[in-house]
């Protein structure tokens, strides 16, 4: 709350899933339901990784069991990021863009770079130490390198990219704390006023995540019994 802080100016860009997607994550909202009209008890644990599989469908993508990547609609084709890129075209400068999963950085990172945009670098889990270094200089000092590609988890702290004039959350968390300090990467004392953006895929868990931010509630409280229910009617 210091008075010389940068103002955040937040808003959403929400899109529509393929009906493909759609197909995919609402059947398995219903067969859920289905298994606690039952009567089964499904633990807080399989609820998270529920939680986990939705936002990978409405990210284009889904694990398998073997850990292996199964992509549900091209890059090119993703509305998660037609929408990431038609919202970047309206930038004027640098940004900062977090995602949730690794195979999300991976796939914006080699996407934005295909697109002539100006370049893009990383910072994720998968970023070497050596090229973490060459990768915060060159987001801070070379005009041509406009994107920064990142784990809220690898650069929520203690890093100073405030040369980005905006921030846009690709794939969200529900942690309240690593938002705000994912948020705050690009601010400095006395400076620039930075936006904020969240992509929203409409009637998926993105809307609810979101909602449980401004309330400063956590979605992990609802995973299971009958908050998990409530939850998964939410987003049906």
């Amino acid at each position: 709350d210091c008075e010389d802080m940068p103002q955040l100016r937040r808003g959403q860009v929400p899109f529509e899933l393929t009906a493909a997607q759609k197909k995919l994550h609402n059947d398995l909202v219903t067969s859920t339901l289905a298994r606690l009209d039952t009567g089964e008890l499904i633990p807080p644990a399989e609820g998270g990784v529920l939680r986990i599989r939705l936002q990978q469908i409405a990210s284009g993508f889904i694990k398998d069991e073997d850990g292996g990547v199964i992509e549900l609609v091209p890059d090119a084709k993703n509305p998660r990021m037609l929408a990431l890129v038609d919202s970047l075209h309206e930038v004027p400068g640098k940004a900062i863009i977090w995602c949730q999963f690794r195979e999300d950085v991976i796939r914006v990172h080699k996407h934005l770079n295909t697109l002539g945009m100006g370049d893009a670098v990383h910072y994720y889990g998968g970023t070497t130490k050596r090229e973490r270094v060459i990768f915060e200089s060159r987001f801070r000092n070379d005009p041509k390198c406009r994107w920064l590609v990142g784990q809220y988890q690898a650069g929520g702290q203690g890093l100073d990219f405030s040369t980005a004039g905006d921030i846009f959350w690709y794939s969200h968390t529900s942690d309240l704390l690593r938002r705000r300090q994912a948020d705050e990467r690009a601010t400095k004392i006395g400076g620039k006023r930075i936006g904020v953006t969240d992509l929203v895929a409409i009637g998926s868990n993105d809307e609810k995540m979101l909602d449980d931010l401004a309330s400063k509630e956590v979605t992990a409280d609802y995973l299971t019994g009958h908050g998990l229910r409530d939850y998964l009617l939410l987003i049906k």
